[in-house]
């Protein structure tokens, strides 16, 4: 079992690149690589395109309060598995809502975001 530490207290890991097996529903932090930095995102995996090799995903947008939201805009692209980590379900609260447009806060465990940071080598500021 793959565990990190914090505050002195070690924590399992809910997935290592390769233990476990993502299915559309499923939530995951993402490593992204830009040109100068790297990124990591969180996002719902929509479809597996190739058998535990590749995803579709969709792309969540963080609020300053460390929420997550769905954009106004859906951003959806493929993964590959070692971009991955699986997360648990977040917490979800509806925020404002209509008959057109429902607004829906996503809150994610702190210590897997963190351990996904440290898994993908991620500074604090690039956790989008």
């Amino acid at each position: 079992m793959i565990t990190t530490s914090i505050a002195g207290t070690n924590i399992p890991l809910i997935a290592s690149s390769h233990a476990v097996l993502c299915i559309a529903g499923d939530w995951v932090a993402v490593k992204v690589v830009k040109k100068r930095s790297v990124a990591m995102y969180v996002a719902r995996v929509e479809e597996v395109v190739e058998e535990d090799c590749l995803f579709t995903v969709s792309f969540l947008k963080k609020h300053a309060d460390s929420s997550y939201y769905w954009p106004e805009k859906e951003y959806i692209c493929d993964v590959e598995r070692d971009d991955l980590m699986k997360l648990s379900s977040p917490s979800e609260e509806i925020v404002s809502g209509s008959s057109e447009l429902l607004k829906v806060k996503l809150s994610f465990i702190p210590h897997e975001i963190y351990a996904s940071r440290n898994w993908f080598h991620v500074a604090a500021n690039c956790v989008c």
